[in-house]
């Protein structure tokens, strides 16, 4: 089974709802995404780029979170634009939107309207605290809903502020479970005929995907504090290897491993370090063994040694590492996929693999490049309505 016969309407931009909306696509749905004339999604705006400077057609934010899409533009705060996206409702399957609560309604946009109109319609809605509540509207991005959704209490050391995630992590929260969302509730739509809203919460995302704020002091009647490296399993922590970082952690093979690692059997019988509670004791002069052993070899060695022993350890991956690395390239994560503009760049597959269902590796669209496609055969309009659309603005 895959999604081929289902029609859904991006009308997002950013990260959250595109990246719903490209879990759609790539399991097989029709996704027309539909773009500002002119300018387009914000994300064509960002980069990194291919080349040297900044072009539409060339974000990689944009290439990748709108692969295997279709592009139509379309000015929704006309009443011309409004009407035209209507047109399409009739007999979508799914919206996708990620605009502030209150702005699909100022637009005639909001589910109460179009579920009048397409009563089977799933709408997915994304936003950093949801459709109601105290904060709806606030603003918020990601650094907010990763402080205020507990995320950020657990992250960095114990003895210094909090860390942010590095990347937009609550931003693909919420697209990942907009599309858990929406997959849902396409599900019930199958079962009963009804359409509905999907809300969701950035915040609430984030909230329900740890324990350590809420369910921790709730059973142990204490709050947790960052844990930081090292960590309770002592050694646990970062160290520099002669091409970068591991992390290593003891996990019941504890000294004998360490010893065959580092090539020093003394340390399995050092009465300073065979317990957790004499390692912890004795945590500076046993970091400063490993580290200085490491220091000297290979990140790549050592993992592959800690494998070797069911270790608990992890190089730190370059991009380049993550291109040639064994496992990626034994289960074909990998796409080399070419755009028209972009070129052939290589882009990150499926994210589940499915013994019936196939992921499709498809390009990003270019702005517009659909309009003739979708606007003629899909709606009847002729090529000089285009034309006038065009001039007046509207698409």
């Amino acid at each position: 089974m895959t999604l081929d016969n289902l029609k859904v309407l991006d009308l997002s931009h950013d990260i959250s709802g595109p990246y719903c909306a490209r879990l759609l696509a790539g399991w097989g749905a029709d996704v027309i995404k539909v773009e500002r004339p002119g300018h387009g999604d914000s994300a064509r705006n960002a980069g990194p780029f291919p080349d040297a400077g900044p072009h539409p057609e060339k974000s990689a934010l944009f290439l990748y979170l709108n692969t295997g899409k279709k592009s139509i533009t379309l000015n929704l705060h006309s009443v011309t634009g409004t009407r035209m996206l209507k047109e399409f409702v009739k007999d979508a399957d799914v919206l996708v939107e990620n605009d502030k609560p209150g702005v699909m309604r100022g637009l005639g946009l909001d589910y109460a309207t179009l579920a009048k109109i397409n009563p089977r319609l799933v709408m997915t809605s994304i936003t950093a605290f949801g459709q109601n509540g105290t904060y709806r509207d606030y603003a918020g991005d990601g650094i907010v809903c990763y402080a205020m959704g507990g995320q950020m209490w657990v992250c960095g050391q114990p003895d210094r502020a909090p860390l942010n995630s590095a990347i937009a992590i609550p931003e693909y929260f919420g697209g990942l479970y907009g599309y858990v969302g929406t997959m849902l509730a396409l599900q019930y739509t199958h079962q009963t005929g009804k359409g509905q809203h999907v809300d969701i919460s950035i915040l609430e995302c984030l909230a329900a995907s740890h324990q350590f704020t809420l369910t921790w002091p709730a059973y142990s009647d204490s709050l947790l504090v960052r844990p930081g490296w090292p960590g309770f399993r002592a050694p646990t922590s970062f160290y520099v290897c002669r091409d970068g970082y591991v992390n290593l952690r003891l996990q019941g093979v504890e000294m004998p491993f360490l010893a065959y690692l580092l090539d020093m059997p003394e340390l399995a019988d050092d009465p300073r370090f065979q317990t957790l509670e004499e390692r912890t004791q004795n945590i500076k002069t046993l970091e400063e063994i490993v580290g200085g052993k490491l220091a000297g070899m290979s990140k790549k060695d050592v993992f592959r040694t800690a494998g070797e022993w069911r270790a608990l350890c992890g190089y730190v991956a370059t991009p380049e590492d993550l291109l040639t690395d064994p496992q990626y390239l034994a289960r074909e994560f990998w796409a080399d996929i070419d755009h028209p503009v972009a070129g052939k760049l290589t882009y990150p597959g499926a994210p589940v693999k499915m013994t019936e269902t196939e992921w499709r590796n498809r390009r990003a669209p270019l702005l517009g490049e659909h309009n003739l496609e979708i606007y003629c055969g899909r709606l009847g309009y002729t090529k000089d309505d285009l034309v006038r659309l065009r001039a007046s603005g509207i698409i």
